[in-house]
């Protein structure tokens, strides 16, 4: 016998169509990025149902970021950045085991980047990249280098996180580098498990300068676009593998 258990129509609601429709004219290009959307009367009007059915799809459009809504200007589409959301739902995926593989996440994800990058980076690409290399060495040169270690913890998580988030933000721009949408998303999903390997690294290291009472700095980030910029891929391999090959304690 024939099994009707589970063919029920789903009513749809007047503010999922809505949505739906809206969504629509934005993936279509009808609503181009920077649009300002129709006001909400205009929008009632325009698909025959109250305002508060409108204000309610625009909050799922807001909600899902490809729209704003700006007090006092009305409501426009902005370009989609998956990275949003996924810093928004770090707390939920980011646990202490996904230190243990950030190893072998670099060594796959952000290696095969910077061979791509040697292919396809256009000359915009690097003036950004030797940007970001140039911050992050005024940064060590500014704030390390003549450190006072006697620092609050306060002040110096903000400074190893500064210094992590600096360090994240070159292989951000490297990922960027290789034109693949996929592989950028990759690292966007992994940047918060990143970022706090970045800063546990950054502890022990600060822990030996402090110990030390100078820094020692290797300015591998500046080799790194070296190599890049002269379409050296095996010298940018090994950089990377000096670079991620070694145990730290991350407990």
């Amino acid at each position: 016998m024939t099994n009707y258990k589970n063919i029920k129509v789903k009513q749809v609601s007047a503010v999922d169509q809505v949505y739906d429709k809206m969504k629509e004219f934005i993936l279509t290009d009808m609503w181009k990025t920077g649009t300002k959307l129709p006001s909400e009367s205009d929008l009632a009007d325009m698909f025959g149902v109250n305002r508060l059915t409108v204000r309610m799809a625009l909050q799922k459009l807001n909600t899902i970021g490809i729209t704003e809504t700006r007090v006092g200007e009305g409501t426009y589409v902005r370009t989609f950045d998956l990275s949003d959301h996924i810093q928004n739902l770090s707390e939920f995926y980011m646990k202490p085991e996904l230190l243990e593989d950030v190893y072998e996440f670099r060594r796959i994800i952000e290696i095969e980047c910077a061979r791509l990058a040697i292919k396809r980076a256009t000359p915009e690409d690097f003036e950004e990249l030797k940007c970001r290399c140039d911050k992050y060495e005024e940064f060590q040169e500014k704030y390390l280098s003549d450190i006072d270690w006697d620092l609050s913890k306060d002040k110096e998580d903000e400074l190893l996180r500064t210094h992590a988030i600096l360090d994240l933000d070159i292989h951000y721009q490297i990922c960027k580098m290789a034109h693949n949408d996929l592989l950028l998303y990759s690292f966007s999903v992994a940047r918060e498990t990143l970022l706090q390997y970045l800063i546990i690294i950054n502890k022990q290291r600060h822990k030996h300068w402090k110990e030390e009472k100078k820094l020692q700095p290797r300015n591998i980030h500046s080799s790194i676009y070296e190599a890049l910029l002269n379409k050296d891929f095996k010298t940018c391999k090994k950089l990377y593998l000096d670079m991620v090959d070694h145990k730290i304690d991350l407990y």
